[in-house]
């Protein structure tokens, strides 16, 4: 530690239900460099951050050594071990395979859940991350008319893909909240109508001959995908 004996920083306490044991090393790292903490007494400043819990822990994994005689690199090795035991590579993509989105889920939601789940995939190099995280967002989604308007592109990038359907996801929402009557039941101008699903929205089909002024629905859904 440096001469100013007041530390830079606040490290709570470990906790085994709650927290990531990758995160806390890296806050309590960063903890050490701010203060100047010298390698020789990280293991114990370690020991002293994480709690009487995660120690006990630390003295059940490192025995019949003590912790306090492992390096700081080595016991943070230790606990990761055991609270994060590492999968093959091979299950971790199978991981990211079988992630569709939800029907509760809007595109931004579902693109996070991919790239939590490729973090452990290993994929040599960002082409290769980019790509697999494309193939998957592209057959993962939950509108198929999504799926085959991002397949319409000839060189589609992940980025592409991601603007894509976000903008159709938009649109989508948008002619549900301003195209529609809050009356379940009644048509905007009068008469009988009938109701067209398109993915999660309804929209009324009025038989009024007013329809005109309001267009095409199915152009305007058509159009919609052609972004």
């Amino acid at each position: 530690m440096a001469d100013d004996t007041r530390a830079i920083g606040n490290i709570k306490e470990f906790n085994l239900s709650t927290d990531t044991w990758n995160s806390y090393i890296k806050r309590v790292r960063a903890f050490f460099l701010v203060n100047g903490t010298k390698a020789e007494v990280q293991t114990a400043f370690l020991i002293t951050l994480v709690g009487n819990e995660t120690y006990d822990l630390m003295t059940v994994l490192c025995s019949p050594d003590e912790p306090e005689k492992k390096t700081f690199d080595k016991l943070v090795e230790i606990v990761e071990n055991h609270l994060n035991p590492k999968a093959s590579d091979m299950a971790e993509r199978m991981k990211l395979r079988a992630c569709l989105q939800n029907q509760s889920e809007t595109v931004n939601e579902y693109l996070l859940r991919l790239k939590i789940l490729a973090m452990t995939c290993k994929f040599k190099g960002q082409e290769s991350l980019e790509e697999n995280l494309r193939d998957q967002f592209t057959y993962g989604l939950r509108s198929e008319k999504y799926r085959q308007r991002l397949l319409t592109e000839r060189e589609l990038s992940f980025t592409r893909a991601v603007t894509l359907a976000a903008s159709l996801e938009a649109a989508q929402v948008e002619a549900k909240l301003g195209g529609g009557n809050s009356n379940a039941g009644e048509a905007s101008h009068g008469g009988v109508y009938a109701e067209v699903q398109n993915d999660d929205i309804v929209y009324p089909i009025t038989t009024d001959s007013k329809i005109e002024k309001c267009g095409n629905i199915d152009k305007a859904i058509d159009i919609s995908l052609r972004i």
